[in-house]
């Protein structure tokens, strides 16, 4: 591949993240409008304005999911597809409209997945499986009822009993109501912490049905468990009836200069309500590539998206409520290039929390394409999905996960990268954002390369106060504000060639518990705002009021080369006399000594080599 970058392992070394085709692109769409209300100017002041506080989700259940709840909207909602009972035969599906939506009657299907995962499935929808997003559809609440009820329902009441009378014999007293871990806690893990604690003792039904009886503590209304939910009594296909009956035209035009727009091309019409896919119509593009839906029925409180497929990529209109008796929904497509010269970072903001023993670190990067083709590779990284973009964590990252659309990424086995899945459309925002966990222990250098150029503002957000940073590449902004959340902050505005590394230390003492740090109200998204804001106000800062600026490449000198190589010798051997003491799980204590090795042994290579 011409991109300059090697995958390295292949797939089969990589912790894979199922991609959603469709979605990725919608979150491109949604962006793009969402950031088109930021044309006035902010105002300048040392720190950064409150924002707007968004709709802040705990990533989480707030309270016990209740089952019947769940029972009730996937009642509503999810029969069409997924059947009563959960057994992947309702309407759509047998009739063929809807392949392979899932059979949650199979304990195969939950068992390696996390409630956390089923949770994300059913915000972010599975399009290519005409599940639409439900995350303004439903409460987040709301979502985990009906997460945890579809992901139970593979137990029956006599197995629950039967791991009641398990769990009393064996005398396990796992925390079982932390809603945070337990919905982070997949089914097999659960069952392997189990076997862990009675050994051979049981059998491995009796395992089984104890992780189920573990399951349930943390539920309310556990008594639908066995019970079929009651079918709604109104079809979709009854309440359209009534719907004005419309036409839905488009053309597909090639955004790449010079590209043409093969004829023939299948387009795809779908209608959502927000809660499921109601409509999905086909057809075929003629040679200037305009096409037309007939026969469709237009309701003002549904959406509607065409899409097309070119270079085995998928490209989508915009959403369109449904108005009128007629709506368009015209189609750009792109040709492709795999050249990374056409990418620039053109934003990067790191929020770090240290806590515990390391730095929970959510990141947000703001990527660029300046050419008129769409940028991807054609490194294939799964079924039908090919890598993008390829952003490195510094060595020792853990993933920990991507706060929205998660979907869409992979990362490499060692963690040592994450790749995104989701091509760069020219003209357009692309943002990535990685949540991950750095072991710490009052102080670290943080190296973290870079395989684009960078033009950008740089911003550090630092908890708490009691943790510093110092590199050449920062200045200190002192206390930032965001939301109700401060920050001690540093930033600089860089200009980095692919290859080149953001480069800084950390010092001091972190807090023992998150508790102890003031809760944010920031969220991802806020973070999104403010590379926006950031990326603005670089048009608008007079006098240094936001940076105070200083260019210079960020490749070592031989002196920071030291420092980085001795500060690495120093965490190896920390890392080393915690194993010994019996202060780390050994586990993680393999994974970080490798990847600091393998950091240390680079950089001794390249001292000999200079």
């Amino acid at each position: 591949m011409s991109s300059g970058f090697n995958l390295n392992p292949p797939q089969t070394g990589m912790r894979k993240i199922p991609r959603l085709p469709i979605v990725y692109f919608l979150l491109v769409i949604l962006l793009a409008s969402a950031c088109g209300g930021l044309a006035g100017e902010p105002e300048v002041v040392a720190t950064l304005p409150p924002l707007t506080a968004t709709p802040q989700e705990a990533g989480f259940p707030q309270q016990p999911p209740d089952l019947a709840n769940g029972a009730r909207i996937y009642a509503e909602n999810c029969t069409r597809c997924h059947g009563l009972s959960g057994a992947g035969d309702g309407e759509l599906t047998l009739t063929g409209e809807v392949q392979n939506p899932g059979v949650f009657t199979e304990p195969a299907a939950a068992r390696p997945q996390t409630p956390k995962t089923w949770f994300d499935t059913i915000t972010n929808g599975r399009l290519e499986k005409l599940m639409p997003p439900w995350k303004d559809a439903l409460s987040e609440q709301e979502r985990w009822d009906v997460a945890y009820y579809t992901y139970t329902l593979h137990y029956q009441p006599e197995q629950i009993e039967a791991g009641r009378e398990v769990w009393q014999a064996a005398a396990l007293s796992l925390e079982l109501t932390d809603q945070r871990a337990m919905s982070a806690l997949s089914d097999q893990a659960l069952h392997d912490q189990i076997v862990a604690a009675v050994g051979s003792d049981y059998s491995d039904e009796d395992i089984w049905a104890a992780v189920a009886y573990a399951r349930v503590q943390a539920l309310q209304n556990v008594s639908v468990i066995g019970e079929t939910p009651v079918a709604p009594s109104t079809t979709t296909e009854e309440a359209s009836e009534s719907l004005p009956v419309g036409v839905v035209t488009g053309q597909i035009t090639n955004g790449t200069a010079l590209g043409t727009v093969p004829p023939d091309l299948p387009v795809t019409l779908f209608a959502s309500d927000g809660q499921q896919i109601t409509q999905r119509l086909e057809t075929t593009a003629d040679a200037d590539g305009n096409f037309r839906f007939d026969g469709v029925a237009i309701d003002p409180d549904q959406s509607y998206i065409a899409l097309t497929a070119y270079l085995d990529r998928t490209f989508v209109s915009d959403f369109v409520r449904g108005e009128g008796d007629s709506l368009q929904l015209p189609i750009t497509l792109y040709e492709l290039t795999e050249d990374p010269s056409v990418i620039t970072i053109t934003g990067v903001v790191s929020q770090i929390t240290a806590v515990g023993e390391g730095l929970q670190v959510v990141q947000v990067f703001n990527f660029s394409n300046n050419s008129d083709r769409m940028f991807t590779t054609n490194e294939p990284i799964g079924e039908d999905q090919f890598a993008s973009l390829v952003i490195p964590l510094p060595p020792g990252a853990i993933v920990i996960g991507f706060p929205e659309n998660e979907q869409r990424y992979t990362v490499v086995e060692d963690e040592s990268t994450v790749i995104d899945s989701a091509p760069v459309l020219p003209g357009s925002d692309h943002l990535v954002q990685i949540v991950w966990f750095l072991a710490y222990e009052d102080g670290a250098i943080i190296e973290q390369g870079i395989n684009y150029a960078l033009e950008a503002p740089v911003r550090l957000l630092l908890r708490p106060d009691t943790v510093t940073a110092s590199s050449d590449q920062f200045e200190s902004l002192g206390p930032q504000t965001v939301g109700d959340a401060t920050y001690i902050g540093y930033g600089g505005e860089l200009s980095l060639q692919a290859g080149d590394s953001i480069l800084y230390e950390l010092s001091g003492t972190g807090v023992t518990t998150a508790a102890e740090v003031e809760t944010p109200v920031s969220t991802p998204n806020n973070l999104l705002v403010i590379v926006i804001v950031v990326v603005i106000a670089q048009a608008l800062v007079i006098g240094g009021l936001f940076f105070f600026y200083r260019r210079r490449r960020s490749q070592p000198e031989p002196q920071d080369k030291n420092r980085v190589i001795d500060a690495l010798v120093q965490q190896i051997a920390e890392l080393d006399a915690k194993d010994e003491r019996g202060e780390i799980n050994h586990d993680l204590y393999h994974h970080q000594r490798r990847q600091l090795k393998a950091r240390l042994t680079e950089l001794m290579d390249e001292e000999t080599q200079s």
